[in-house]
């Protein structure tokens, strides 16, 4: 049985090299990573794409694998739905400079660039309420000081466990955490 991470790209997703440069260190961490992208530019209703991650979801639980989720950015709304659809599947769920609430506050232009977002972002605002505590006990949101894009006013939730990484800024907060902090993401994940 393997430790399978399934990273969840936030709206930046259309060019992954980098991304995956990046990831493909993890494995010395002793997990295996993949990389599920929602496609957020392509014009495709909102639950075909969620269904696509469920369904691998249910591909490595049923072949007894711990699965766990890291939704980043926008990947944190897909990441909050997978949990509250397979709870019993997953192991940890971790946000990182996550916009999974407020929707209303995003501007016009990101939502026609990215059809689904809209979708995405409105039915994990809706989700947040009707999570069990038990949901949220896996749930990890990790946040910078500062971060212009998703302001962390907007990315603290009360129920999770909100961590505090010391750096500021987007971009830069999440490739902090997919190279020096990973050691810390996987040990929060392997923690539960």
């Amino acid at each position: 049985m393997n430790h399978i991470i399934i990273y969840v790209p936030g709206l930046g997703d259309r060019d992954l090299t980098k991304r995956r440069r990046l990831l493909s260190l993890w494995h010395f961490r002793n997990v295996q990573i993949e990389i599920c992208s929602m496609d957020w530019s392509v014009d495709v209703p909102w639950q075909t794409k969620l269904d696509k991650l469920i369904g691998r979801i249910d591909e490595l639980a049923k072949a007894g694998h711990t699965v766990s989720l890291v939704g980043e950015s926008a990947g944190a709304a897909a990441v909050l739905q997978a949990l509250a659809a397979r709870d019993s599947s997953l192991n940890r769920v971790i946000l990182l400079c996550g916009k999974f609430q407020y929707p209303e506050r995003v501007a016009s232009w990101r939502y026609q660039q990215n059809p689904s977002f809209k979708d995405a972002l409105t039915l994990s605002h809706t989700l947040l309420p009707k999570l069990a505590e038990s949901q949220k006990s896996k749930l990890v949101n990790l946040h910078p000081i500062f971060d212009p894009v998703v302001p962390v006013a907007e990315n603290k939730t009360a129920g999770f466990k909100n961590s505090l990484m010391p750096i500021a800024g987007h971009a830069t907060s999440i490739v902090f955490a997919n190279t020096i902090w990973s050691w810390r993401i996987v040990r929060l994940i392997k923690s539960s």
